[in-house]
């Protein structure tokens, strides 16, 4: 397997997961809608957050379709670190809706 391919795979994998997490998200602001006024706006807000982090992952991803050899082990890293940083923190969030 080239390292073309590597990279192609790695893309599709974090598009895939970025797919996943959007679909949640969407499930999430479906609960999000049917709390109380009171609890609505500070879930939206956090929800509004984690759609921003969601946005930072996808130009990592995009960063690294774009990138060069030399670059695409450094940004691989950085793709993978944020993911786990952002993973963490949604599963903290989603936590709040089971």
């Amino acid at each position: 397997m080239t390292d073309q391919t590597n990279k192609s795979d790695f893309i599709d994998g974090m598009k895939e997961r970025l797919d996943t997490l959007d679909a949640e998200m969407n499930r999430i602001q479906d609960k999000v809608d049917e709390t109380s006024d009171e609890a609505r706006g500070e879930l939206q807000s956090q929800l509004a957050k984690m759609r921003e982090k969601r946005e930072t992952l996808a130009g990592h991803v995009a960063e690294m379709r774009a990138a060069g050899e030399k670059q695409k082990g450094e940004i691989q890293r950085k793709v993978e670190d944020s993911w786990k940083a952002f993973e963490n923190s949604f599963k903290y969030f989603k936590s709040h809706f089971k």
